[in-house]
């Protein structure tokens, strides 16, 4: 996710380096809101990860493997 955003702000900002304007046009990046999303992504991805983490938690690795 946060190579996403780093990848999208460099091609934003490159994008705005080539276009040809007469006036010059600063590139503002929401630090704030870009951190909130970063940081809500990883909360979904914990989230959503602990069921699977525990039911394979309480598997029998052995008896998983014989049973393939």
């Amino acid at each position: 996710m946060l190579q996403e955003a780093i990848v999208g702000v460099a091609l934003g900002w490159a994008m705005v380096e080539t276009l040809p304007f007469d006036e010059r046009i600063a590139v503002d990046v929401p630090v704030g809101g870009v951190g909130l999303v970063a940081g809500a992504a990883i909360a979904a991805g914990v989230v959503a990860g602990l069921l699977p983490a525990w039911r394979a938690g309480r598997l029998d690795v052995l008896a998983t493997i014989a049973e393939e």
